[in-house]
C-alpha cells in the first residue's frame, strides 16, 4: 500500500488516513474500521510488557507503554507517516485521547507531573514546521491533568536518519544529543516522556538518561507505536 500523495489531498480530501478509503466528514479522518482494528498492545495494563523489558538493565523507568504495534505497510505506518511528514497533527490528538484514557485506567501510571515530547533538532523543526509529538503530548497532558513541557529539553546535536542503521549504530548516533536547561524544575517529579515510534529505543533512552540526572526523578515512557 502506497502512502497517500498530495494530489489525493487536493481532489479527495475526505479519505481515511489509515486505509485511504472514502470516509464521511470527520475531525480525524480515520474510519471506524481502522479505529477498531488497529494492532493494539494493551501495554498500559501489563506490568512487565515487551516495551518495558526493552529497557531493563539499561534504564530505570517506572513504566512503559505504547498504543499499537508498528509493522511496515500496516495502517499504523500510514497514520504515523502522515502525522510526521504531512502535517496531519489532528492524528496526534486522536492518539493522545486514547493513550490518555489508557493511562487514567492503568494501575501503573500514578501522579504524572509533566508530559515531555522528544524534541526535534532546531534545523529539522524549521524544515518541518512542527513537532509531530506536540499535539499528541498536549492532549495526553490535558486528559491526565498533567503539565505539558517541551521548552526545557533541547536537542543539541543533529543526528542522521536512524532508518537504515543497525542497533549499535542507532545507540552511537544518539549519544549526548540532549540537554536539560533547568534540572531543578523536575526534582522529585514523575515525568512521562513520549515519542511517536519506539524501535530500538535509542533516542528515547538518550533523552531519559539526561533527565535521570535530576534528583529524585521518576520517569515513564509512552509512544504511539512500538516495533516488536
Amino acid at each position: 500500500m502506497k502512502i497517500v500523495t498530495p494530489i489525493l489531498d487536493l481532489f479527495y480530501p475526505q479519505y481515511c488516513l489509515g486505509c485511504f478509503e472514502e470516509v464521511a466528514d470527520d475531525n480525524f479522518n480515520i474510519c471506524l474500521d481502522c479505529r477498531t482494528n488497529l494492532p493494539i498492545t494493551n501495554f498500559s495494563i501489563i506490568e512487565n510488557n515487551d516495551l518495558k523489558r526493552k529497557f531493563q538493565g539499561r534504564l530505570n523507568i517506572k513504566h512503559a507503554t505504547s498504543l499499537y504495534y508498528f509493522n511496515k505497510k500496516n495502517k499504523i505506518q500510514n497514520l504515523v507517516h502522515v502525522l510526521k511528514y504531512r502535517n496531519k497533527q489532528k492524528i496526534g490528538e486522536f492518539f493522545g485521547e486514547i493513550l490518555g484514557e489508557e493511562i487514567l485506567q492503568s494501575d501503573y501510571f500514578t501522579s504524572i507531573d509533566y508530559v515531555i515530547p522528544i524534541p526535534l533538532h532546531p534545523q529539522k523543526f524549521r524544515k518541518r514546521g512542527y513537532n509531530q509529538n506536540t499535539l499528541f503530548g498536549k492532549t495526553i497532558a490535558k486528559k491526565i491533568n498533567a503539565a505539558f513541557c517541551e521548552e526545557n529539553v533541547q536537542r543539541i546535536k543533529k543526528t542522521e536518519s536512524q532508518t537504515r542503521k543497525s542497533k549499535d549504530e542507532r545507540f552511537h548516533n544518539t549519544e549526548n544529543i540532549f540537554k536539560i536547561n533547568d534540572l531543578e524544575k523536575y526534582e522529585g517529579k514523575h515525568i512521562l516522556l513520549i515519542d511517536d515510534i519506539i524501535t530500538t529505543g535509542a533516542t528515547i533512552e538518550s533523552c531519559a538518561k539526561e533527565l535521570l540526572k535530576v534528583k529524585n526523578l521518576e520517569i515513564s515512557i509512552a509512544s504511539i507505536a512500538f516495533t516488536h
